[in-house]
């Protein structure tokens, strides 16, 4: 690494400078991030595909364009001279770990470059001219690879840097342009701001992208470990006792309905999971009357379409991604469903909808997302993406799939007729099991299960089996008991219980 000499403060800055220079440089010419931004981000308001693009090179620019210029400077590479010479000092000691490491990911962020513009360019090559011309963009752009590729195995390295110092030059002379047309358009600019922050909520949405970018990063199931092995801690009653009248109060919970008093709860786990008293709630007798699994939000319910269940608005996920088993998922093709979402106010035991016999479970591990409004609204595919465990009944009307969905700060989903079943371990495997050899009937409003924490279910129906209940409002609570749906006709004969 050469030293800074006589250059002091100078030498740094213009360092710093090159290298930003550089990192911008070479994001936007070789990645087109502004153009993947343009091609990902689909809004009506053009302020907010600026402000994503600002908050990626925010981003960046402290963390990446740092490590550049670290190159940069390790290499000696401080003006356009040695910057322009900085490919073939890296292709210089190509035997050395540090050379090798360095070309590695020249090409990897090459890679990266061509995928990202070959999905930029023909992304906006179907929007403008339809999908004829995204096929003539496909051949254009495959065949300048393959004779580029030719022309660096006949002609070797000089292409390569040839390749790279054009790439730069033009970068730089087509920015002018771009600036020129960005002056222009500042007062199309200023309106289209000005828009976005009267008519969307600008705050409101800024926060809601920062607060997804957190979910995913986050390590969602080693937290929600961490909390659940927390919520399992046995305090002096002293302390246990102010923290749970502190979360009741919190979450306006109903203790008169608790099966115990509330000092006598020993953590804050087994006040979460707590039963009810036996008068608590009254379970529909009718014949054919579908109830409520839980006490819980109505979220989302309707008809399958082929085999796509609607997650929010202009967000869909399939029955298969959701069911994960193979023997059952075809039964519930164009049948019906029905989403209660559970808040850590809600009772938080999970009962039979109906009488059957429980033929298997599938579990699938996942991810522990939150499954409150905002990620449902805004994370495509959320449920199938969360671990879950599917119990599938077997009733005289039909399957019923009843999908016990994980979520964060979920430590455990609990089973009752099986024990060996416990969700998030440390070691998790997707699992279908079938019930062969035992017969495992359960009566309508009995406890299937329990969460340790909030989360939800998702009841799916056979297809021509049931009609939603008239009376289901959406966004509106019902209490496990409840009628949520009538079967139609019995369609098969159930062994006698023993």
């Amino acid at each position: 690494m050469p030293a800074i000499g006589g250059a002091g403060l100078f030498g740094i800055l213009r360092t710093i400078s090159v290298s930003v220079g550089s990192f911008l440089l070479s994001t936007e010419a070789g990645v087109g991030k502004s153009a993947g931004v343009a091609g990902v981000v689909r809004t009506d308001y053009a302020a907010k595909q600026g402000l994503v693009s600002m908050f990626a090179t925010f981003c960046e620019g402290f963390i990446l364009a740092t490590l550049v210029g670290y190159v940069l400077y390790s290499y000696g590479a401080v003006n356009i001279e040695t910057v322009l010479e900085f490919p073939s000092r890296v292709l210089e000691n190509k035997d050395s770990l540090g050379a090798l490491l360095l070309f590695l990911s020249i090409l990897l962020f090459g890679i990266l470059g061509l995928a990202g513009w070959f999905y930029t360019g023909e992304q906006s090559a179907f929007y403008i001219f339809g999908e004829k011309f995204a096929n003539f963009f496909r051949i254009l752009f495959f065949g300048s690879v393959l004779i580029s590729a030719y022309f660096y195995q006949t002609q070797g390295e000089p292409v390569l840097l040839f390749a790279m110092r054009f790439g730069y030059t033009m970068a730089l002379i087509t920015s002018i342009p771009l600036l020129i047309a960005l002056i222009l358009l500042a007062k199309q600019a200023k309106f289209e701001l000005k828009k976005y922050i009267s008519e969307s909520g600008a705050r409101y949405e800024i926060i809601k992208d920062i607060y997804l970018l957190f979910l995913t990063i986050l390590p969602k199931n080693l937290i929600s470990k961490l909390f659940g092995y927390f919520s399992t801690l046995k305090l002096p009653r002293f302390m246990m006792i102010i923290i749970l009248k502190a979360f009741a109060k919190a979450y306006k919970i109903n203790l008169d309905e608790a099966e115990l008093e509330i000092q006598e709860y020993a953590s804050l786990n087994q006040f979460f999971t707590r039963a009810l008293r036996a008068e608590a709630r009254i379970i529909d007798s009718a014949e054919n009357a579908i109830v409520s699994p839980t006490d819980s939000k109505i979220t989302s319910f309707g008809n399958i379409n082929e085999s796509t269940i609607i997650q929010a608005k202009g967000i869909d996920y399939s029955v298969k991604e959701l069911i994960g088993s193979e023997k059952y998922y075809k039964s519930f093709t164009n049948g019906k469903y029905i989403t209660f979402y559970l808040s850590p106010q809600d009772y938080h035991r999970i009962h039979s909808p109906f009488y059957g016999q429980i033929l298997g479970y599938y579990y699938e591990p996942g991810k522990l997302f939150p499954v409150n409004d905002l990620a449902v609204l805004n994370i495509r595919g959320l449920f199938p993406k969360n671990e879950r465990l599917i119990t599938f009944l077997q009733t005289e009307y039909g399957k019923i799939a009843v999908i016990k969905v994980g979520a964060s700060n979920v430590g455990k989903i609990r089973v009752t007729y099986d024990n060996k079943i416990v969700t998030n371990n440390w070691i998790r495997f997707s699992k279908e099991h079938e019930y062969k050899d035992v017969s495992i009937f359960i009566d309508k409003g009995s406890e299937m299960g329990r969460f340790e924490m909030g989360s939800t279910v998702i009841l799916v129906f056979e297809n021509e089996s049931m009609e939603i209940s008239p009376n289901l409002v959406l966004g509106e609570k019902v209490q496990y008991g409840t009628v949520v749906g009538q079967f139609q006709k019995k369609k098969w004969k159930l062994p006698v219980k023993p």
